[in-house]
């Protein structure tokens, strides 16, 4: 049992996936042109090249119910944009594994968008004058915007560190122990399927991966 501190709540969770990218595991499956590689304890995904630079990872589990989702990542210095976005609880629109029809996707991400899903993406963007980092949170099918920030600009080279809490019908995203987006969503929530890291032009890496049961929660 480990316990797991964030701005708003104390939680005592156990960890039942994890990778920490120490090699090759065989636990991913990739949709897209991007470049995927582990090495140096880091899974690294490079879309920044080629005819199809974007990429959807799946892990190979499913996971179902209430959960601690955590992973560190950064974008990688150099060309390219800055896309660290992730996918959770991604199943086919007749509730069955994407795994089943991931040969059948090329990585475009409006595929995704008639899938069963959470989509957070997390990227700089130039749209209110100067660089700041935008953070929007939507629900499949039908790419529907459910929470949006604003934030300083996220840093190339820097390692941010990612949690999401899953419990009941509130979803919460933490960045570097910051509490980001606070949604209840009470429409029929996605609650089964897989988790995924998802990029577009970009190389970003991910230092870890973890995901945990959610034994109790204390508000602070």
């Amino acid at each position: 049992m480990d316990r797991m501190e964030l701005p708003d709540q104390v939680l005592e969770v156990e960890t039942v996936c994890e990778d920490g990218f120490s090699r090759e595991t065989g636990d991913w499956v990739a949709e897209g042109g991007a470049k995927v590689s582990v090495r140096d304890g880091r899974l690294f995904m490079d879309a920044t090249r080629g005819e199809r630079p974007f990429l959807t990872l799946w892990c190979r589990r499913e996971f179902e119910g209430d959960g601690l989702i955590e992973f560190a990542a950064r974008v990688e210095p150099g060309e390219g944009s800055t896309n660290i976005n992730f996918i959770l609880y991604g199943t086919s629109p007749d509730g069955s594994s994407v795994l089943e029809t991931s040969g059948e996707r090329t990585g475009e991400y409006p595929e995704y968008h008639e899938l069963n899903n959470y989509i957070y993406t997390y990227l700089n963007n130039a749209e209110k004058g100067s660089p700041r980092l935008r953070v929007r949170f939507r629900k499949d099918p039908g790419f529907n915007l459910l929470r949006e920030v604003w934030r300083e600009p996220l840093e190339k080279g820097r390692d941010y560190r990612f949690a999401m809490a899953v419990q009941g019908a509130r979803m919460r995203y933490y960045v570097d122990g910051r509490l980001l987006i606070d949604h209840e969503d009470a429409d029929s929530p996605h609650r089964r399927g897989h988790h995924a890291f998802r990029t577009w032009h970009s190389h970003i890496s991910a230092d870890y991966f973890r995901v945990s049961r959610i034994v109790s929660a204390t508000s602070k």
